[in-house]
């Protein structure tokens, strides 16, 4: 729905929050991004969400910008990542923050029930981290694409590892497994 006036569909009650953003060095001169958002609206999501994570170092130069877009569902809380941005400069600040965001209203998605199970975090025998596990599409709708996003926190809760991974045409009620690499 697009419209220029005011009205909750255009302009919801609340916007998107922004929970938490961390960069984190993966490899010489490379890096993964990390924001965690969360949608407040309980009947409203947004088709498409433009955003930009912006890249300082140590003198509060901005050194790059990484854009993309993303979609959120009502009430939905998920984390956003880019993986390997790489940079020649040392990262000292990060700043992620939406561009655009097209609200529509989302009430009729009543049964949108995906699990994920059996997650298992391992250490491979050439030292990459793996996550397995496998999701369930519960719904009534078979759905194209499914976008997996795997976090790995350290033993205070901070984020030390993010990967991701996608899953294509997952039916109505069935299972699949996916391995996500870093």
């Amino acid at each position: 729905i697009d419209c220029d006036g005011p009205c909750k569909t255009c302009n919801p009650a609340e916007s998107l929050n922004i929970i938490s953003q961390v960069f984190i060095p993966t490899i010489t001169n490379n890096y993964d991004l990390v924001a965690k958002v969360k949608n407040p609206n309980s009947n409203q999501g947004a088709d498409v969400i433009n955003y930009e994570f912006d890249l300082y170092d140590s003198t509060n130069q901005l050194i790059g910008t990484h854009t993309g877009d993303t979609y959120i569902l009502p009430q939905e809380t998920k984390y956003i990542v880019e993986q390997k941005f790489f940079t020649d400069k040392t990262i000292a600040r990060m700043e992620f923050k939406f561009n655009n965001i097209s609200w529509v209203k989302l009430s009729q998605i009543n049964d949108l029930e995906l699990r994920i199970k059996n997650t298992e975090y391992q250490i491979t025998e050439d030292g990459s981290n793996l996550l397995v596990g496998a999701i369930e599409n519960r719904t009534s709708y078979d759905l194209d694409t499914i976008k997996i996003v795997g976090v790995l926190f350290d033993e205070n809760k901070n984020i030390i590892a993010a990967g991701e991974t996608s899953i294509n045409t997952v039916l109505r009620n069935e299972n699949r497994g996916f391995e996500i690499f870093w």
